[in-house]
């Protein structure tokens, strides 16, 4: 008897990721007894930038203009939440609970599960489709992966 293939489905955006497993052709896809991921991105106006950006003397000696934050709190969140996320599925890979990794994510959200994601994970990848679809359920997912030729 053939080994069964076990395949998770990530589907995520910049801030909310769902775990779906498929236990073999015609089972449909079930979300992973472990919890969802949801970002904890703070409410950027008050929380994360509580200070507004200091001020300078121009380089003309003229006048003083005000200065930026050095770094965009919200991407940087992003790709927090991102790294995550990719290390739970490498840390599921190593423990061999899934032999292929789908990945469904809003485009800039795959790019960087993409690049976080450990060698040993990224191996596992089968199939990768730039959509965002956080809210739909198991069955919705399944129906966008078998319009995009992707087989359950």
């Amino acid at each position: 008897m053939p080994k069964k293939i076990v395949t998770w489905v990530l589907v995520a955006d910049a801030t909310h990721a769902t775990i779906f497993v498929n236990d073999g052709p015609g089972r449909g896809l079930s979300p992973v007894d472990s919890p969802a991921f949801k970002s904890t991105v703070p409410h950027y106006t008050r929380d994360a930038v509580s200070d507004r950006g200091g001020r300078s003397w121009g380089a003309g000696g003229v006048g003083r203009h005000g200065m930026e934050q050095p770094t965009d709190t919200k991407r940087h969140a992003e790709q927090e939440f991102a790294r995550e996320v990719a290390h739970a599925l490498g840390q599921a890979a190593l423990e061999k609970k899934y032999d292929r990794l789908v990945l469904v994510a809003a485009p800039r959200a795959l790019g960087d599960l993409r690049a976080e994601l450990p060698k040993h994970a990224q191996e596992r990848i089968s199939h990768e489709l730039a959509k965002d679809l956080v809210h739909l359920d198991g069955h919705g997912v399944e129906q966008h992966l078998k319009d995009d030729d992707f087989p359950l």
